[in-house]
Order: C-alpha cells, then sequence, then structure tokens
C-alpha cells in the first residue's frame, strides 16, 4: 500500500500495489467486519480500481487498530488466493495411461 499522510479532512486514500484490485479486496475484508469505499466509485473516466477510500475520523485509536489488522489480514488472503491461482496455472499435469 501507499498513501500520503492527509492534510486535514476525514479520509485516507490507500493505493493497491501488484495489481490488486480494491473490490476484489472489500470482499475479504466485509468477510472480516471491516469495509471501505472503492476508489472507482469517484473516478468517472474508469480509473481509481487500485484505490481505496478509508474514514477513519468516527473511529476511537483502538478501533483503528482492529480495523488496520482486519484490512491487512483481507490484503494477506487476497494475495495468498493469487498466489495459489498463479501456481496453480503453472502446474502442468501429465496423464499415464
Amino acid at each position: 500500500l501507499t498513501w500520503q499522510r492527509p492534510a486535514g479532512g476525514f479520509y485516507l486514500w490507500l493505493r493497491l500495489a501488484g495489481g490488486l484490485r480494491a473490490r476484489e479486496v472489500l470482499t475479504e475484508a466485509i468477510a472480516r467486519g471491516v469495509a471501505f469505499v472503492p476508489g472507482d466509485v469517484y473516478h468517472v473516466d474508469g480509473g481509481g480500481r487500485d484505490t481505496i477510500r478509508l474514514a477513519f475520523s468516527g473511529l476511537s485509536p483502538d478501533q483503528l487498530t482492529v480495523a488496520a489488522r482486519r484490512l491487512s489480514e483481507a490484503l494477506a488472503a487476497v494475495e495468498e488466493r493469487r498466489r495459489r491461482a498463479r501456481s496453480a496455472a503453472g502446474q502442468v499435469t501429465t496423464r499415464i495411461v
């Protein structure tokens, strides 16, 4: 993830790396009890698929810590699923008759 420290406001924008897509991560995040708004909602040109808007102003520091951990777990789950898919795609199956 990359981000810039906000100078103010209520939201933090994150950019995903490695070809991850926000909506793919959102599914995993919701399963872990945390949510965000995928960035493509804010782009009329089809961009923003690799961005996330996080609201931070309405949560306590303890809640933010829990949310960050859950989001981290969601990111790790998506990465692991992608790793397994790449590995499976690279496997060659030989049929012996």
